[in-house]
């Protein structure tokens, strides 16, 4: 039993043989991205991503990005494609698998040098759109008992 994460729910999420990043970011109408993001995966295109179910889970214990990984294992990096194809289906904020309040929802996501990433994206109910960021997963940031963590499924 985990002792940091509890399965909150599980999606199955589209395959798609091309992803553009820049297209995606309007299809999720994710209005704000930071420097690292921009750095990191403005310019990413992934191919042939097939079809997946993931899960979501809650935190139960606030965490630090290198537990979650460690309990999470080989399921902790998803694509790009996946959190994005997510987002875009609550884009104005509806109801849905995804949080829309103030609290972020998480995911790890390698860069194109292999380097594995947290993805955090919060709904701006101010504004009406995604914030994303990329923080360095040796970054010391506390993950509360408020955010969700997407994976690929653990079965």
């Amino acid at each position: 039993m985990s002792q940091i994460l509890k399965k909150f729910t599980t999606i199955r999420v589209e395959g798609t043989k091309r992803f553009v990043v820049k297209d995606g970011l309007v299809r999720a109408n994710i209005g704000w991205t930071g420097l690292n993001f921009n750095k990191l995966f403005l310019d990413v295109i992934e191919e042939d991503i097939e079809a997946t179910t993931l899960t979501i889970h809650s935190l139960v214990k606030a965490s630090h990005d290198d537990s979650i990984i460690s309990e999470l294992g080989e399921h902790a990096k998803i694509k790009l494609a996946y959190f994005f194809g997510l987002l875009e289906k609550q884009s104005k904020g509806e109801a849905g698998p995804l949080l829309v309040s103030k609290y972020g929802n998480v995911a790890y996501i390698t860069d194109v040098g292999g380097t594995i990433w947290t993805l955090g994206a919060c709904w701006s109910t101010h504004h009406g759109y995604w914030h994303m960021e990329a923080f360095s997963t040796e970054c010391p940031i506390i993950w509360s008992i408020r955010e969700q963590v997407l994976s690929l499924d653990c079965g």
